[in-house]
């Protein structure tokens, strides 16, 4: 395939730059070829040096990885003895890539602002690439399951003692809430101005609303974010009596279990913030779940990916692991789910769960739980609808998080708190495997849009900002409509339809994904690698081949 033919390119995307005379720094020297940068992608390509050659690059990347860009080296008249003049790209997933180039007048110049130009649009007021692709008109529109009232029809919403609040329907009540909201029917009935009196008393407006119900038992997971009790912890009259709606809804249990995911010490750092925690609610039982802030989880992801890249050191391995101290964060956030679990599925009680602002660690907390207590969202149109619902429709900041279209490197917003989550969900498919229609692959395809800027999904901070400020739904395509076009390549043969998932959530059941956070160091093997992807196809055409001579040898014999 000629690159220049074009016949890679997605539909919307264009060449914007080319430089040939590159040199890409491995372990064993320099590998020569050519930069191709189009409003997508950074390619290194090889062919053009080397014969007989097709192109296929050394490395396909996204430019809405790229984190940040260094210069390295000197001009010529400048340059030390084995100084390397070029450009190092660092990435969002802890990849480091290595260039050097010609040192002729402004060649490094017009690379590094080629590639500025397409990695962080923002900063050059223009729009990412998500708006420019296009997709086949007969493929399935994956906006579909960002349809709530299809959802609330499941859960079988309206009832009667659940009903839809459309105080929220152009998004003035709780600008990064959805538009449709569950409360008690009781809050309806007792008026507008009671339910904006019970928003006006949780951070940014997030007040209780319904997540999940149990059709059965009539537990339900409820989100939130913090009480502004503040230090003199005041109380809110309309935001108890809500409460104690909330736990009439359930007939089967007369107490409702709030989850704070923060550490108390935290929650009480917060009241001096006006912030604070809910005390002496009635028929309330309030724990805190000890799960460290989006600051902490940066750091501890970047000590993990300093153990696993760009080598292992294998005697200090387990040490650098446990001080990174990445899987004791994820051993808090899946002890928060089995004892939400254990909460709606054996207690029959509700739950309401909420951090601060409640849109990290209560997305994390909330899709986890549903995730383990309804069989619907291990289905691959389950968890499309339940990332869409939990994480996009509920104002998780995928545009800070992410750092997307603007040089994040220094942003102190930026965490990854949605790869916590995956990496949550690969704990969970490892105790569980066969209960889940999808496997793993699922997991690495999501983890990598979410920074490509390809598809809509994960575009800014709110369901408003996404689809009613800019109509993603229209301009963009969804992450779900390619996932769905090759929903073949996810599904788990083993695939049993299960029941509620009782995790363990001991360190022995936790491991490292390897797959995801050790796929840029060539010396670990993961499952899904390519290294081990071509070693079992060599292990399967040789035992073919063994077969065929086996077979020949008999009928020669016989």
């Amino acid at each position: 395939m000629d690159w220049m033919q074009g016949d890679w390119l997605l539909r919307g995307e264009s060449v914007e730059y080319t430089e040939k005379s590159m040199g890409f720094l491995v372990a064993g020297g320099r590998l020569d070829g050519q930069m191709i940068i189009t409003n997508y992608r950074l390619l290194y390509d090889a062919s053009l040096y080397h014969e007989n050659e097709h192109f296929n690059p050394i490395f396909d990347m996204p430019v809405g990885l790229i984190l940040k860009i260094e210069k390295v080296g000197n001009q010529s008249g400048m340059k030390r003895k084995g100084e390397v003049y070029g450009i190092v790209i660092y990435t969002k997933d802890n990849n480091c890539i290595r260039l050097s180039c010609s040192d002729a007048s402004n060649r490094r110049k017009n690379l590094v602002e080629a590639i500025t130009n397409v990695c962080f649009p923002i900063h050059k007021s223009k729009k990412m690439f998500a708006f420019s692709h296009e997709y086949d008109e007969d493929a399935m529109d994956g906006w579909i399951f960002s349809n709530s009232e299809k959802e609330l029809k499941r859960l079988g919403i309206p009832s009667s003692s659940w009903d839809v609040c459309s105080l929220n329907s152009n998004y003035q009540l709780a600008s990064t809430y959805p538009k449709l909201l569950v409360v008690p029917a009781a809050a309806l009935q007792s008026g507008k101005e009671f339910i904006k009196k019970v928003a006006a008393f949780r951070s940014k407006q997030r007040f209780a609303v319904l997540s999940w119900i149990d059709g059965i038992s009539e537990a339900v997971i409820l989100r939130s974010s913090q009480p502004l009790t503040g230090m003199t912890m005041k109380k809110c009259t309309e935001d108890e009596l809500y409460m104690k709606m909330i736990v009439d809804c359930n007939t089967n249990g007369h107490r409702m279990v709030i989850y704070d995911a923060r550490p108390s010490v935290n929650a009480t750092v917060n009241r001096a913030k006006g912030g604070g925690y809910e005390m002496e609610y009635d028929r309330c039982t309030l724990k805190f779940l000890n799960i460290q802030n989006i600051h902490v989880v940066r750091d501890s992801l970047k000590k993990l990916h300093d153990a696993l890249f760009p080598r292992v050191n294998n005697k200090n391995y387990f040490r650098q692991i446990e001080e990174s101290r990445w899987l004791h964060h994820i051993q808090s956030i899946l002890e928060g789910v089995s004892s939400i679990v254990n909460t709606v599925e054996n207690e029959k009680c509700s739950t309401l769960i909420h951090c601060s602002d409640g849109w990290d660690r209560t997305s994390q907390l909330t899709s986890l739980s549903m995730l383990c207590l309804d069989p619907h969202y291990r289905t691959i149109e389950g968890f499309a609808g339940l990332i869409e619902k939990e994480w996009c429709s509920f104002g998780h900041k995928f545009s800070q998080r992410c750092s997307q279209g603007v040089d994040g490197s220094n942003d102190q917003e930026r965490s990854p708190i949605f790869i916590q989550f995956l990496d949550c969900v690969f704990q969970i498919i490892s105790q569980f495997p066969v209960y889940f229609e999808f496997t793993e692959s699922l997991l690495l395809e999501v983890a990598n849009h979410l920074y490509s800027g390809r598809f809509g999904t994960f575009l800014f901070n709110s369901e408003k900002e996404r689809l009613l400020d800019n109509n993603c739904a229209t301009t963009t395509v969804s992450l779900w409509t390619d996932v769905m076009r090759r929903k073949k390549e996810w599904m788990n043969p083993l695939y049993l339809p299960g029941t509620v998932l009782q995790i363990n959530p001991s360190h022995r059941c936790i491991q490292v994904w390897i797959s995801y956070h050790g796929r840029h160091n060539d010396e670990i093997i993961s499952p899904l690698s390519s290294k081990m992807y071509r070693y079992g196809l060599s292990r399967a055409l040789g035992a073919r081949t063994l077969l065929h001579q086996l077979l020949a040898k008999y009928e020669k014999s016989s």
